[in-house]
C-alpha cells in the first residue's frame, strides 16, 4: 500500500503525513478557533456533502462552523480513526471523531438548554494541493436532538427549506450526493472483505438477518445512529430489524471502500454508501407513508479473524424525518 508521506505532494512541509494534515487543520479551526484557516484550507468552491444539505462554496463552510460554535462553544473534536487512502493526486480520508460538548448557544437546536453531549461524526474528504476539494460529512443529528430532548419529527419539520423540492430533495438528487464517476472506488486489498460485503448487502436488500452471524463476531460491538450500542448478535438484530422493518426491500449501493491492514492494528474498513426504499413498514419513523426515502450513510470497520468486531455506522435520522414530512419530493 503507498506509504503516507508519498501521498504529500502539493502539501505544505509542516504536515508531517495525512494523518498529521487531517488531526492539525481540524483542531486549529475547530478548538483554536481558526476560521479564517478555513480559506486556506478548503478550495473555494470546495462541494460539502451532507445527507440534509449540499454546498458549494468555502463561505457556507465557514458560517456553518461559527453556527455550530455558537450552539457548542466547548466542543472537542477527538480523532477516534483516521482510514486513509491514496487518490492520486492526493489522498482521501476517513475521519471519525468522537465529541464532547454542552448545548451552550441558540442555533438550529433550539434555545440553549446547558445540557452535556457525546456524539459522533465522520468525515470524509478528498483532499489535494494542501486543500480539502471535496468532503462527505454525517453527524449523528439524532443523538443530538434525544440527548437535548427534542422531538425529531418537529425538528426536521424546522430545518426543512422553501422551495421547489419541498425542502427535500428527491432519490436521485440525493443519491448523487454519494456518487462519484467510476465508482465503487475501492483502495486496498477489498477481497478481504468479500464475504462481509456480501452478507452485508443480503442483510439490508433481502432482509436476511441469518447474515448477521457471518457479518459480525458474537461479541461484536455496533455503536448505531442515534447515539445507540448494540452488543452480541440478539442486540444488533433488533437494532437492525428496527430500521429495516420502516424500511424494507430497498436497494444498497457501496460507492467508495477503503480497506486497509496496517500493521499492529486490526483489519479496518471504511465505507460510503446509499441503501433507497419506500418507507412501508410503521415504527421507528411513525406510520408507514410510502413515501420514497433514501439513506446516506458512512461506516467503519474493525475486523478480527474474518468477522466485524466493532461496528461505527452514522445516518442523518433528521433527514430521514424531512423526506417523509416534506410537502412533497422532486424525483
Amino acid at each position: 500500500m503507498t506509504q503516507p508521506n508519498d501521498l504529500m505532494q502539493g502539501f505544505d512541509p509542516a504536515f508531517r503525513d495525512p494523518a498529521h494534515y487531517i488531526l492539525d487543520i481540524t483542531q486549529r479551526i475547530w478548538e483554536g478557533r481558526g476560521l479564517p484557516l478555513i480559506r486556506d484550507w478548503y478550495a473555494r468552491d470546495c462541494p460539502v456533502r451532507t445527507p440534509l444539505s449540499e454546498t458549494r462554496d468555502v463561505d457556507t463552510v465557514i458560517t456553518g462552523t461559527a453556527a455550530t460554535l455558537a450552539a457548542f462553544p466547548d466542543r472537542e473534536l477527538l480523532a477516534e480513526d483516521i482510514i486513509l487512502a491514496s487518490r492520486s493526486p492526493g489522498f482521501y480520508s476517513s475521519h471519525r471523531i468522537f465529541s464532547p460538548m454542552t448545548h451552550m448557544g441558540a442555533g438550529s437546536f433550539g434555545p440553549p438548554t446547558g445540557r452535556s453531549l457525546r456524539v459522533r461524526t465522520i468525515a470524509d474528504c478528498l483532499c489535494r494541493d494542501n486543500r480539502i476539494v471535496e468532503e462527505w460529512l454525517v453527524r449523528d443529528q439524532g443523538a443530538i436532538a434525544r440527548q437535548i430532548g427534542l422531538d425529531l419529527p418537529t425538528l426536521a419539520l424546522s430545518l426543512l427549506r422553501p422551495g421547489p423540492d419541498g425542502g427535500a430533495p428527491g432519490p436521485d438528487a440525493l443519491i448523487a450526493r454519494w456518487t462519484e464517476p467510476g465508482e465503487p472506488i475501492q483502495v486496498g486489498d477489498v477481497s478481504l472483505l468479500a464475504v462481509l460485503l456480501e452478507a452485508l448487502v443480503r442483510l439490508w436488500q433481502d432482509g436476511d438477518f441469518q447474515q448477521i452471524v457471518r457479518l459480525y463476531d458474537r461479541a461484536a460491538s455496533v455503536y448505531a445512529p442515534g447515539g445507540e450500542e448494540w452488543v452480541g448478535y440478539r442486540a444488533i438484530e433488533v437494532g437492525w430489524l428496527s430500521w429495516l422493518a420502516a424500511l424494507p426491500l430497498g436497494r444498497f449501493r457501496l460507492h467508495h471502500l477503503i480497506c486497509r491492514t496496517d500493521s499492529g492494528q486490526p483489519l479496518r474498513a471504511a465505507l460510503r454508501w446509499s441503501y433507497h426504499a419506500a418507507h412501508r413498514g410503521s415504527g421507528r419513523f411513525g406510520s408507514a407513508s410510502q413515501r420514497p426515502i433514501v439513506l446516506l450513510g458512512l461506516t467503519h470497520w474493525e475486523v478480527i479473524d474474518g468477522r466485524v468486531r466493532r461496528d461505527w455506522t452514522l445516518i442523518d435520522e433528521l433527514s430521514v424525518y424531512a423526506q417523509i414530512l416534506a410537502p412533497h419530493s422532486a424525483g
